[in-house]
């Protein structure tokens, strides 16, 4: 600053900058505050029941996954299991229920064995609607 109290360009920069971290700093707390955080598991045990057989993804029992969503008590879900590589061109999508609002979902990957001997790894992305 000079003598009659007028900043330069320095001065102006540095208050700037505070006023954009505390602006910063408040609008994340209010995005954080509106997040809301479902503490259940997303079951995925039916996964261990897949195989393959002649080149396809076998062994979903809809009945299973039926009472699955009544223990879950969802409305409904959405399963999509997809082979990683080019070993095969198949891959399984299962829908169920209605979408709500508030989704639970869980992914990952999963080893599936294969009639040919074969253990084939695929990606999984589980959805709970409820």
């Amino acid at each position: 600053m000079n003598k009659k109290g007028i900043g330069g360009f320095m001065e102006s920069m540095f208050a700037m900058m505070t006023v954009m971290v505390a602006l910063t700093a408040f609008l994340m707390i209010i995005a954080y505050t509106d997040t809301t955080v479902d503490d259940r598991e997303v079951n995925v045990s039916f996964l261990d029941e897949l195989y393959v057989s002649n080149g396809k993804i076998c062994g979903l029992k809809e009945s299973s996954l039926f009472i699955l969503m009544e223990k879950e008590r969802s409305e409904g879900m959405d399963v999509r299991l997809d082979v990683i590589g080019d070993v095969m061109n198949d891959s399984l999508e299962y829908h169920c229920g209605e979408r709500t609002d508030h989704p639970m979902g869980r992914t990952g990957t999963v080893s599936l064995d294969s009639d040919d001997g074969r253990t084939l790894l695929a990606r999984y992305e589980v959805v709970y609607w409820s």
